[in-house]
Formats: structure tokens, C-alpha cells, sequence
């Protein structure tokens, strides 16, 4: 019978007798036997070599268990920063104010003629008018002359300032032996307009002058 059998029949007692009956003598401290699932060492018991019966410890070979990692992917949402502007609205208000003052006329005045008092032919008789502001002429306005033989006069010069000049040219057969002067309201619109620039019709009244010796219209 060997010796793994009679380990089986055998109990712990019995392995070691049997042990030492089959294999060897217990003699030598240290001594070791394999049998079966266990080993036997020869050691002192009471001073005394005996087998000394050592079960052997089971060597357990762990087993690593496969892992598997599932690496799920991470879906980053960027989101755009939003921008928000300030917008800051000024409201500008204009004030326009239109001016209702109405032009009037603060001065009459003719140009006199050459050092002897006369209109000769080809000069000219002329009137100027101020006004209180600038006004604008459209049209063909005239003014009146007091006189016996010459009467309306042209409008020439000053649109847009406070100046109108109207001037009258002496012809041939044009005699005024009493002189000239200027009716009272002698602006004749003629189907124009004198306005000032804020589209104020002006007022075109004034006084008359009375014919002089000094403003003769001869040859």
C-alpha cells in the first residue's frame, strides 16, 4: 500500500506512524515528509524526536477577473457666450424757432444827382429803401415817382438785404422843371413779393417825399 492510501484511511495519528513506519525514522530534528496534503517535520516533543504532523496550507492562485472598461464619451456642448450690448438712445430735440416779425421799412433816401441838381439823359434816378431786416424780392415789383412826365421806377439791386435800390434811367424828352419826389407807399409788388427770410411779408408803408428844386430832370 502506499503511502498517499494509507494517508487517506488513516488519521492524523495513524499518518504519522505510518509515515515514519513507511518512509524513515523520526532522527534528525528538522527533518521533513511530504505526504499528501500535508508534511511532516521531525521535531522534539517531551526532549523526544517525534514527526510532528504540519498541514500543508493550500496555495490559492487568485484569479484576475478580466475588466472591461467601457469608456462612454462625454459629449461637451459648448455654448457661445451671449453678448449682450447696451444701447443707449439719445433723443435730441431741436427747437426751431420761426421768427413771425414782419420787415418795415425805417428809411427813404434818393441819390442826388451831379452839383447842378439835374437828371441829365442817361443818368439815373434812384431810391433806396432800408428795411428793419433782410428781405427777400421775387417778381418785378416797381415804386412811383411823384413827378408830371416820369412815374414808374424798377426795381435794381439788394435782394436779400436790408437795402432795395429802385432806379429810373432819363431818356430823351424826360423834363421835370418842378423836380422829382416819392409818393406815399410807393412799392408796387407787381404780382412779386417782399418777404423776410422766414417768409413774413413785409410791410411797405412810408411816408411821401415832396418834389425838390435840387432833383430837376432835364436834357
Amino acid at each position: 500500500m502506499s503511502l498517499a492510501l494509507v494517508c487517506l484511511m488513516l488519521g492524523p495519528s495513524s499518518i504519522v506512524e505510518a509515515a515514519g513506519k513507511e518512509n524513515a525514522r523520526c532522527t534528525k530534528a528538522g527533518k521533513v515528509l511530504n505526504v499528501s496534503d500535508v508534511k511532516l517535520v521531525c521535531g522534539k516533543v517531551n526532549r523526544k524526536l517525534k514527526w510532528i504532523l504540519i498541514t500543508k496550507t493550500a496555495v490559492v492562485t487568485p484569479v484576475i477577473a478580466t475588466v472591461t472598461t467601457v469608456t462612454t464619451p462625454v459629449t461637451t456642448t459648448t455654448v457661445a457666450p451671449v453678448t449682450t450690448t447696451a444701447t443707449t438712445t439719445t433723443t435730441t430735440t431741436t427747437t426751431t424757432t420761426v421768427s413771425t416779425a414782419i420787415p418795415k421799412i425805417v428809411s427813404v433816401a434818393f441819390r442826388q444827382p451831379g452839383t447842378d441838381g439835374i437828371y441829365h439823359v442817361g443818368q439815373f434816378v434812384r431810391v433806396a429803401f432800408v428795411f428793419s431786416m433782410p428781405v427777400t424780392v421775387s417778381g418785378s415789383p416797381y415804386m412811383m415817382l411823384e413827378a408830371t412826365n416820369i412815374g414808374m421806377t424798377p426795381f435794381l439791386d439788394g435782394n436779400g438785404t436790408t437795402s432795395l435800390m429802385f432806379s429810373y434811367t432819363i431818356v430823351t424828352g424826360d423834363v421835370e422843371t418842378s423836380g422829382v419826389g416819392l409818393i406815399a407807399n410807393s412799392i408796387v409788388l407787381n404780382g412779386g413779393t417782399i418777404k423776410s427770410a422766414t417768409g413774413v411779408s413785409a410791410d411797405l408803408t412810408h411816408a411821401r417825399i415832396s418834389r425838390s428844386g435840387s432833383r430837376l430832370v432835364g436834357p
